[in-house]
């Protein structure tokens, strides 16, 4: 065989290794392409749907909040990191951001999917996103101390149609004030809202907010238990489920103190006394109350007592020395609170509030983008 004839030979062997070595290459590169392709879009998948299992959350429960990790929860692979936040009132902004991963947690295949939803207005009063509302004036007389009890980046916020009237030292309102009439005292100093990006006044005048009016006996239907004449609790309250509490109606006065178990509302068109500790048993997993307690007439907690617990009272509402609240307090009389005080803000509890006033919460996807 001559020399051409084997150089043409070996170029064609060339040729064919070189034609096999790019089908291969090729390929593989499909493969690999393809495999990537699939890793993206399955996170992808996994981003929106944490996206739409937080929406979920918060259609249950709108003043939920936090950051939570779910594990394999969709594919085999995957986990998410879930992060929700944003203002607890209706209309305020919320944003919800949604990192998924294949394969390690820290792996290169990530993808992350947010939103920014708006909660709708609510149909129950919106004097119960405050942590103290007053159709009257709001008098904190020295060492009062104003926070989020589930957050303490978010604001408690207070309004009076009358005026907020401070006096004395140690005055602390982890929020902003409003008021109808005006100010007195050091407000300035004593509002610090945690949370106040465009640098605004810490207390200003403002329009008024309705305080709902309250007559007991109108909702007597509504109960599921009823008392003909006061009511005393020294040891356990016995209530219900979140999904169906206890609406109970009291002809007479209340007098509370213990342990509160289960889920529920005591309405009376008399007067409601916390005379010793009333706290949960088992606190709400959400960080809402446990009892809403809606007085046709005054609400005092007693001095050096812890009350858990959503109040509205017709008449005036009252705490003396060494107490604290957990929950919220909205009265169509005065708030008078004579320190030490504490009042830990928590968001209300719709299940407790329907009966009443109703409630129907929607929340609103303004935009999405990955």
């Amino acid at each position: 065989m001559g020399r051409v004839a084997l150089l043409v030979i070996a170029g064609l062997i060339l040729t064919t290794i070189s034609m096999t070595y790019n089908l291969n290459k090729s390929s593989s590169e499909g493969e690999e392409l393809a495999s990537k392709q699939y890793r993206d879009q399955t996170v992808r998948n996994c981003a929106r749907s944490a996206v739409n299992n937080a929406l979920t959350k918060i259609r249950l429960h709108p003043a939920f909040r936090g950051s939570y990790v779910e594990e394999e929860r969709f594919v085999e692979g995957t986990k998410d990191s879930v992060r929700i936040e944003g203002g607890t009132r209706p209309g305020d902004q919320i944003t919800i951001t949604a990192k998924a991963c294949y394969g390690s947690y820290e792996g290169p295949y990530a993808s992350t999917h947010s939103i920014i939803a708006t909660t709708r207005a609510l149909t129950y009063p919106p004097t119960f996103g405050y942590a103290l509302c007053s159709a009257g004036n709001l008098q904190l007389h020295g060492d009062i101390t104003v926070m989020n009890d589930i957050d303490s980046t978010a604001n408690a916020d207070l309004h009076a149609n009358g005026n907020i009237e401070i006096s004395g030292s140690n005055n602390l309102v982890k929020g902003f004030g409003s008021y109808v009439g005006g100010a007195t005292g050091d407000a300035i100093a004593a509002f610090q809202p945690p949370y106040n990006p465009l640098g605004l006044p810490v207390h200003a005048r403002g329009p008024s907010v309705p305080i709902p009016s309250f007559d007991a006996t109108s909702y007597i239907a509504k109960a599921n238990r009823t008392t003909a004449g006061n009511l005393t609790v020294t040891d356990t309250l016995h209530l219900g489920t979140r999904a169906n509490p206890v609406i109970w109606y009291v002809s007479g006065s209340v007098s509370l103190r213990g342990v509160i178990s289960g889920y529920g509302a005591i309405y009376t068109p008399g007067g409601i006394t916390i005379t010793g500790n009333l706290t949960e048993q088992t606190p709400d997993p959400y960080g809402e109350n446990l009892l809403g307690l809606f007085s046709g007439g005054t609400v005092a907690i007693q001095a050096g007592v812890t009350a858990d617990a959503m109040i509205l009272a017709k008449g005036n509402a009252t705490m003396q020395s060494n107490s604290m609240i957990r929950g919220g307090v909205v009265t169509r009389g005065n708030c008078e609170y004579s320190g030490p005080v504490q009042v830990r803000y928590r968001a209300p509890n719709i299940n407790l509030i329907a009966p009443f006033w109703g409630a129907n919460s929607r929340v609103l996807v303004e935009s999405y983008y990955e």
